[in-house]
């Protein structure tokens, strides 16, 4: 995925910029197909259908959450692609799981052990990484 998403990053930066609203509803119409065929896709033959009335249920909060948090989110994710390097937008998704982790932990009572705190850390210092080394080689490019 981190791949994918690289290749992406770069042809988002470099090819014709298309309008984020396009790709925020074709990204919303293929993610909600897939949802689709995957609720009726039994899964190792222990998922079943949903009934009509769940899904009801289930809308009554979906919607809301899709059209004040995800939608907008989406939107100014993929508007601000292309202005940003691909390695500082690797380092702000880098920087959105590791909040997450800590997140999930807080508001679930999810655990957050050693092995979370190890990920956390490897993570933040990856993208770290990438920051410290674009100075440091920018420093020498000016030099020469």
């Amino acid at each position: 995925s981190g791949f994918a998403w690289a290749v992406t990053a770069n042809v988002m930066r470099r090819g014709p910029n298309p309008d984020p609203i396009d790709i925020v509803f074709f990204w919303l119409f293929w993610s909600a197909l897939l949802a689709t065929l995957m609720t009726i896709l039994p899964i190792f033959g222990a998922q079943k259908v949903p009934l009509l009335e769940e899904i009801n249920s289930d809308a009554l909060w979906l919607f809301p959450v899709l059209l004040l948090l995800v939608i907008p989110g989406f939107y100014i994710t993929t508007w601000g692609v292309p202005f940003l390097n691909p390695g500082t937008v690797g380092i702000l998704f880098m920087g959105e799981i590791a909040v997450g982790v800590v997140s999930a932990a807080i508001l679930t009572d999810e655990p957050f052990g050693l092995r979370e705190a190890i990920g956390v850390t490897l993570i933040t210092a990856a993208g770290l990484t990438v920051t410290i080394s674009q100075g440091f080689f920018r420093r020498f490019r000016h030099k020469s």
